[in-house]
C-alpha cells in the first residue's frame, strides 16, 4: 500500500496578500498620518464610545474598531491594509480584540493606527470584561491605600501573584567540575522558547516557554562566570543544557540564592516577548536586494529560537514604530563559509531582502555596523519532533522564503542517519536573485542525499535549470514520496515558504 498522508507546512509573507495600489505602503501611511490630516473623524477630540455607537460604524465608509478597550477609526486605512480590506470588514463595528490577536499577535497596532484613535469603549454593566472588574476594584482601594500605604500595596500585589502563578512542572537539576557549572532542564515539549540574561550582579535569569506557559528560573550565582553560556537542546527529549565556564577554578557549596519567583509559571508571557537592545557586528551583500544581519545583544542576553519560528525587529521610523517578524538563519551551511569569523551563541543572524514600499527594510538597509537595532519575542509553534519518523524531507522556497529553510537543512544534515533524502526546489525570477547559491551547491556536492533544484520564471537565454513558473507537473517531478507501512507516522514532509500566492497554489 502507498501511503498517501503527508505533513505539509506553509508559510507565507501576509504583505504580498493583495496588491497594494501606488501610494498605500506603510511608508505612505506613516506619511499621512504625519501630514496633520484628521485620521480620527472626531477632530482629534477623544470621547466614550458605547457599544451602540461602535456597531454604527460597521461599513466600508464609516468603519470603527474597538481593540483591548480602545476605539479607532479604520476608514482611512483601509486601502493601506496589506491583508485587503475584506479582512479588516470582519472586525469594524464591534471588539475585535479576540479576532485580532488570533490573526496579527504581534503586530503593534496602537502605533499604526496611533493617529485613528477615536476614543475609549465604554461597555455596558452585562458585557463587563475582567479588564473592567478589575479597574473597578482597584477604584474601590481607599485613597492611604492608593497614595500612601505602600506596604498595604505590596501585600496585596503578593496575593496576586500567589493566586495566578504556580509551581513549574520543568524541574531544574545541577552539576558541576572545577571549570563549568551546568544547569539541566527537562522539557515536555522538543522546541522550548528559551531565553537567557545574566545581570550585572551575576543574577541568572532563565525563562522557558512552552506553548502558552512560562517557566521562570531565576537566582543569584554562587560565583561569577565568563559569558556567554553554552547552550544545548535535545529536539528529540526537550532536554536543555546551560554551561558555564567558571571565572575561577574550584567547587561551588551551592548554585547560589533562589529568587522569590524561582520555579514558578508566570502569570503572563509578556517578560519573555521584551524588546532587548542588539548591535549590528556584521553586515554582508548576498544579492543585489538581499543581506545578512548579524546582531550581537548589548547587554548579556541569550536568546534561544526553536526551528520554524522567528522574532520580531523594531525600529522608530518617522515618530512611528514599526517591526517585522525574521526567521534566524544559521551562520553558515554545513561545509560553507561563517557569516562571521568567531561566532557566539549570544550572536543572531538575519537574512533580509530589500522592499522598496516597506518601512523596515529601508530603515534596515539604512544601518551600519555597530548600530542598534531593538529586537523583541519569539513567535511560532513548529515542533521539530513531529518530524521524528520522517525519512524524506522536501523543501519548496520562493526567494527570502529560503529563510526559514536554511535552519531545517542543517537539522537534517545533522540527521543524516534518519533522513534518507532532502530535496530543495528554490525558486526565483532571475538567477541574479538566487541566494546562496554557491553555498548550497556546495552542500549538494558533499552531501550525495541532498538535491538543490532551481527554477527561473524570467530566466536569460542561458539559463540550464527549471523555467517557468511552479505547476503539478514540476511539483510531480520534484516529489517522489517514500512508502512507509511500518506505522501511521508520515515518512515524508513537505514545508513551503514564500508569497501568500505562492503558499497557497503549493498546497493545492
Amino acid at each position: 500500500m502507498i501511503r498517501s498522508n503527508c505533513d505539509t507546512h506553509l508559510q507565507g509573507n501576509p504583505r504580498n496578500k493583495v496588491a497594494l495600489l501606488p501610494g498605500h505602503s506603510l511608508m505612505d501611511w506613516i506619511r499621512l498620518g504625519n501630514s496633520g490630516a484628521d485620521l480620527t473623524s472626531v477632530g482629534g477630540v477623544l470621547k466614550d464610545v458605547t457599544e451602540d455607537e461602535l456597531a454604527e460604524h460597521g461599513s466600508v465608509e464609516n468603519a470603527w474598531i474597538a481593540l483591548r478597550g480602545k476605539v479607532y477609526n479604520l476608514a482611512p486605512y483601509m486601502n493601506f491594509h496589506p491583508g485587503g480590506v475584506p479582512e479588516l470588514v470582519k472586525g469594524i463595528g464591534k471588539d475585535a480584540t479576540k479576532l485580532f490577536t488570533e490573526i496579527h499577535p504581534w503586530v503593534n497596532y496602537e502605533s499604526i493606527l496611533q493617529k485613528c484613535l477615536v476614543g475609549r469603549l465604554v461597555r455596558s454593566k452585562s458585557s463587563a470584561t475582567t479588564d473592567d472588574f478589575e479597574k473597578a476594584f482597584f477604584e474601590k482601594l481607599t485613597p492611604s491605600m492608593k497614595a500612601n500605604d505602600t506596604e498595604g500595596v505590596e501585600e496585596l500585589e503578593e496575593g496576586c501573584r500567589e493566586e495566578s502563578v504556580f509551581e513549574s512542572e520543568i524541574k531544574m537539576c545541577w552539576c558541576q567540575t572545577t571549570q563549568v557549572v551546568k544547569f539541566v532542564f527537562q522539557c515536555k515539549v522538543s522546541s522550548p522558547q528559551i531565553l537567557v540574561t545574566l545581570r550585572p550582579d551575576y543574577r541568572l535569569r532563565i525563562l522557558i516557554r512552552v506553548k502558552k506557559k512560562l517557566h521562570v528560573f531565576s537566582f543569584t550565582l554562587e560565583k561569577k562566570v565568563l559569558w556567554p553560556c553554552f547552550i544545548s537542546v535535545n529536539t528529540d527529549t526537550g532536554r536543555v543544557e546551560l554551561e558555564f565556564t567558571k571565572k575561577e577554578e574550584g567547587f561551588w557549596r551551592s548554585y547560589g540564592s533562589d529568587e522569590k519567583d524561582h520555579g514558578i509559571v508566570a502569570a503572563s508571557v509578556d517578560e519573555i516577548e521584551a524588546y532587548h537592545k542588539a548591535r549590528i557586528i556584521s553586515i554582508k551583500q548576498v544579492t543585489h536586494n538581499v543581506r545578512t544581519f548579524v546582531f550581537k545583544f548589548v547587554e548579556k542576553v541569550l536568546m534561544w529560537v526553536p526551528v520554524g519560528h522567528d522574532v520580531r525587529l523594531k525600529g522608530t521610523i518617522e515618530g512611528m514604530e514599526c517591526a517585522k517578524q525574521y526567521t534566524p538563519i544559521p551562520p553558515y551551511l554545513p561545509h560553507g563559509e561563517p557569516t562571521v569569523k568567531h561566532w557566539h551563541q549570544d550572536y543572531i543572524c538575519f537574512m533580509v531582502k530589500y522592499y522598496s514600499e516597506g518601512a523596515l527594510t529601508p530603515y534596515l538597509f539604512g544601518k551600519r555596523e555597530q548600530d542598534i537595532v531593538e529586537i523583541g519575542g519569539m513567535n511560532g509553534t513548529f515542533n521539530v519532533r513531529k518530524l521524528s519518523r520522517v525519512k524524506d524531507l522536501y523543501l519548496i522556497a520562493a526567494g527570502s522564503g529560503l529563510s526559514p529553510m536554511l535552519r531545517l537543512l542543517v537539522w537534517a544534515v545533522a540527521k543524516k542517519d534518519q533522513i534518507k533524502r532532502l530535496k530543495l526546489l528554490f525558486v526565483n525570477r532571475y538567477e541574479e536573485d538566487i541566494i546562496w547559491k554557491n553555498e548550497l551547491d556546495q552542500l549538494a556536492k558533499k552531501e550525495k542525499w541532498f538535491n538543490v533544484s532551481y527554477c527561473l520564471s524570467q530566466p536569460n537565454s542561458s539559463w540550464t535549470g527549471l523555467r517557468g513558473r511552479v505547476d503539478s507537473k514540476m511539483l510531480d517531478d520534484f516529489l517522489s514520496i517514500a512508502v512507509d507501512d511500518t506505522n501511521d507516522f508520515p515518512a515524508f514532509f513537505i514545508s513551503a515558504c514564500g508569497p501568500i500566492k505562492f503558499a497557497e497554489m503549493i498546497q493545492e
